[in-house]
């Protein structure tokens, strides 16, 4: 039968240590459930405070914790910090020379 990637059916990969990627549009990921997905990886600023709620509620799902990484420049970076308030979430800048320490962890 079909199965998702996380549902514990055949081909689930949860049982190795290994996770699958799924590189999608911002206008593609609405209404996707991907059972245990522990982290999502935004590449720029999506296009409102709305479509970054979607796409960011993909993780964290069934009592899970999860994890969003924007990946994005200075200025995007500054209009995501003025969401904080709107969805009650801390956005935390990074300098590019600290990445690779959060990816290790």
């Amino acid at each position: 039968g079909k199965t998702t990637p996380g549902d514990g059916g055949e081909g689930d990969d949860d049982d190795n240590g290994e996770g699958y990627l799924l590189v999608t549009h911002e206008d593609n990921v609405r209404g996707l459930h991907l059972d245990a997905l522990d982290a999502v990886v935004v590449v720029g600023r999506p296009a409102g405070p709305d479509e970054y709620t979607h796409i960011a509620g993909r993780t964290g799902r069934a009592g899970r914790r999860g994890s969003v990484l924007n990946v994005v420049g200075f200025e995007q970076a500054a209009a995501l910090a003025g969401w904080t308030r709107m969805l009650g979430v801390d956005f935390l800048p990074v300098d590019e020379g600290e990445v690779g320490g959060i990816l290790d962890d």
